[in-house]
């Protein structure tokens, strides 16, 4: 793929500074768009080498949060694109300039903070909410069209989300994973899911949980392969919940866009 680094020559100093930049940039006092941080990663990927890579969690940890700051502002199709932009990204940084390893030895401090950078920024958590923000755009005007977007949103995500893993510490990652009820959380949250959009339309939900559940599955498949099913770590289905749940509007004001039919 093209790289500026094939007709410039990027030292690993410009790279920091470049970088460095970035999370300036995003850091600032004055507003950013996530549209306009996410072109910018656009250049930074270009220019990264390896040698930079302690400063990939800032990185990281900059764009979803200026993501997570701008949702409520944006539209579902500029959130599914900036997103996604940033998962091909970071993927790209990950698959042309750094090493898998997946050591829990691992003497390299930013392969911790990766892990540390992933769960503190909710990435799950803001896929599904970038989703049901995409269902209700007023952009498409077929239920399949926004069917096929989501797909598209969880498959890039998903390949992110695998990429990522492949790049930290096991037991660690594992270990930070189940102590912050991520998974747990996200299991909840399909049962609200359940209990709130079946009645309404079975047929829209049986394929937008669809594929939740594929995401959700893939996501825990990747974080802990098969040791997961060997854990001595029980999911509650039922009773009270200790987790915050997802934000979800009141009776009276639809949860899916009019052009899914609910």
């Amino acid at each position: 793929m093209y790289s500026l680094q094939d007709e410039l020559i990027i030292d690993v100093e410009d790279s920091r500074n470049i970088v460095q930049s970035y999370n300036r940039c995003s850091n600032t006092s004055q507003t950013i768009t996530s549209k306009d941080a996410c072109q910018y990663m656009g250049y930074v990927v270009q220019t990264f080498t390896p040698g930079c890579e302690d400063l990939l969690p800032s990185a990281i940890d900059s764009s979803f949060r200026i993501l997570w700051n701008t949702l409520s502002e944006i539209d579902g199709d500029t959130a599914s694109k900036v997103t996604q932009g940033y998962g091909v990204y970071f993927g790209r940084i990950f698959d042309e300039n750094l090493k898998p390893s997946r050591s829990s030895s691992s003497s390299e401090l930013w392969r911790y903070e990766l892990v540390d950078v992933i769960i503190g920024n909710d990435i799950m958590e803001l896929i599904f909410r970038v989703a049901f923000k995409l269902s209700e755009s007023q952009a498409y005007n077929t239920e399949q069209i926004i069917s096929d977007h989501i797909k598209k949103l969880f498959e890039t995500m998903v390949i992110f989300w695998e990429k990522i893993v492949e790049y930290t510490p096991e037991r660690y990652f594992e270990q930070q994973l189940i102590e912050s009820g991520n998974i747990d959380y996200l299991v909840t949250s399909l049962a609200d899911l359940t209990d709130r959009l079946y009645a309404r339309t079975p047929s829209t939900f049986n394929r937008l949980m669809e594929l939740f559940s594929i995401l959700l599955a893939r996501a825990a498949t990747a974080v802990a392969g098969v040791k997961w099913a060997k854990m001595q770590h029980n999911l509650q289905f039922g009773g009270t919940c200790n987790y915050p749940r997802l934000w979800f509007p009141p009776a009276s004001q639809p949860l899916l866009s009019p052009t899914l039919g609910f």
